[in-house]
């Protein structure tokens, strides 16, 4: 599930114009951040857990050529300790310093609540893979935010 979670981010984010580069245009880097926490909440959740299947989805992307033809997925750990503040901190980052392309996560409602606005104000791609705030399928505000359910 976590190969389609990075595969559709890809696919309907800010990098879409990478599927239908011509072969003479250089090898592109896509960096996608990883909006995940290290303690509180319990298992499947911790990035102690979805981190390798995370690596897993890029190898198996960047292993096919035809997915993301003369680009390369790579990728940045970011924490947020299920805040509200550490998630803005993090996408600002993210953005800033690592040119993160597209976000998969958070997964606390507080953080994708924030986070999703700022996402969406930056027309930033955002997959998350839980948070259940109504307030999040608003897709007039949230507009470049999507969820998937386990």
């Amino acid at each position: 599930m976590l190969f389609l979670i990075i595969a559709f981010l890809v696919l309907t984010g800010r990098t879409i114009y990478i599927l239908h580069a011509s072969s003479t245009i250089e090898h592109k880097n896509v960096t996608l951040g990883f909006l995940g926490f290290s303690t509180g909440y319990g298992p499947p959740f911790r990035i102690q857990l979805l981190g390798s299947a995370f690596l897993i989805a890029m190898d198996e992307i960047n292993s096919k050529p035809n997915i993301l033809p003369n680009s390369h997925l790579n990728y940045v750990y970011l924490e947020t300790e299920c805040s509200a503040k550490h998630t803005l901190d993090s996408i600002v980052m993210g953005v800033k310093d690592d040119h993160v392309y597209g976000f998969i996560g958070p997964v606390c409602s507080n953080s994708g609540v924030i986070g999703g606005l700022l996402t969406s104000q930056w027309n930033v791609p955002t997959v998350a893979y839980g948070g259940t705030d109504s307030a999040l399928s608003d897709k007039s505000i949230y507009d470049t935010y999507s969820r998937t359910q386990f």
